[in-house]
């Protein structure tokens, strides 16, 4: 048994199944309560992106080629990125809407949003719910690790 498994709400009443690893509930764990609020909020701009519910802002040139507005690359991440050109005008494009950097855009860990995305959430999960469900797993888990006694006295 070395995950922590328990049940998150999310919007409209859904509920999912999280399943962490010792790594993953480690990351989370560090990141607390605000960190683990604001990965959620940009593990869900990643998702709108991908799914194109959103979109990164930026405007095309009359070659068709997409830049990004300055608060979109504030953080650099064109730095990195092979220039848009007539045989490849997205390039900036698909690097806006990579997972890390929705991280950077919306100031959250990357390794925590992550996490998040590795144990299964998908951005829409309440994150007070999140955090107190994943203490409380964490905390049976822990009493478990110790044996029966301790467990008892922790309920």
């Amino acid at each position: 048994m070395n995950t922590i498994s328990f049940d998150v709400e999310a919007r409209k009443g859904k509920v999912h199944r999280l399943d962490l690893d010792r790594a993953t509930a480690a990351t989370i764990y560090r990141a607390g309560a605000a960190g683990t609020r604001t990965a959620l909020e940009a593990l869900g701009l990643f998702l709108d992106r991908r799914d194109r519910r959103a979109h990164p802002a930026g405007e095309f040139d009359l070659a068709g080629r997409w830049y990004p507005s300055e608060a979109e690359a504030a953080d650099g991440f064109t730095d990195g990125v092979e220039a848009p050109s007539a045989a490849k005008p997205f390039t900036y494009l698909h690097a806006a809407i990579d997972l890390e950097h929705s991280a950077h855009l919306m100031r959250a860990d990357y390794q925590v949003v992550l996490a998040l995305r590795i144990a299964g959430c998908d951005g829409t999960e309440d994150a007070g719910d999140l955090w107190r469900e994943f203490l409380k797993a964490a905390k049976q888990r822990a009493a478990a690790a110790r044996g029966p006694a301790a467990a008892s006295s922790a309920v």
